[in-house]
């Protein structure tokens, strides 16, 4: 999920810094001067499971109550680094930021 916001917007609280409540979380930030403002939403966790049933690998992106399931393919044997790694780029691809230490591999 991304939001854009410019210069003297009703956020801009000065300084070019900006500060607004999303559906889950408040967010503040800054940046150059005239620019348009890009930000992601921070994922809480994203937990990586293999469905039999697919035979893919599915990530859950968890965002307060909110949860987004993706599936994506990998070998079923692939290790932690590489299902984290493109748990990752699923998380990222879908608008939202992961702290690597919130993945987990069931």
């Amino acid at each position: 999920m991304y939001y854009a916001l410019q210069k003297d917007s009703p956020y801009d609280t000065g300084e070019h810094c900006f500060q607004f409540k999303a559906t889950v979380r408040s967010i503040s930030f800054c940046s150059a001067e005239n620019a348009i403002y890009r930000i992601r939403m921070k994922a809480d966790r994203v937990e990586v499971t293999w469905d039999e049933q697919k035979k893919k690998w599915l990530a859950r992106i968890v965002i307060g109550e909110e949860v987004i399931r993706r599936y994506f393919s990998q070998a079923k044997n692939a290790n932690q680094d590489q299902l984290k790694s493109t748990a990752a780029k699923t998380a990222i691809d879908e608008g939202y930021e992961v702290d690597p230490a919130s993945i987990a591999v069931k």
